[in-house]
Formats: structure tokens, sequence, C-alpha cells
């Protein structure tokens, strides 16, 4: 498995990412949200 990575300082997330993954989809629902680093100093406890 490889990771791949997006930034939305190089490429616009809508057209390197989005377009690609709900390509032939009827419907889209989105949510928003934040996470700090702390939460990696938690999950790895």
């Amino acid at each position: 498995m490889t990771i791949r990575r997006f930034s939305s300082r190089t490429t616009r997330l809508d057209r390197s990412f989005l377009a690609e993954q709900l390509q032939g989809a009827r419907s889209y629902r989105r949510i928003a949200g934040y996470f700090t680093s702390s939460l990696f100093e938690i999950a790895h406890e």
C-alpha cells in the first residue's frame, strides 16, 4: 500500500483528489473539521 500525499498549497484538492474519487458518484455529502498534531501523540499512546 502506498501513501499518497495531497497538498492544497501545490494543487487544488478538488482537481487532484476529489474528481478522481467521486467519478460516477450520484451524490456527495461532506463534513468539515480539523485536528491538531497532538492527536497523534494521544493515538500513539
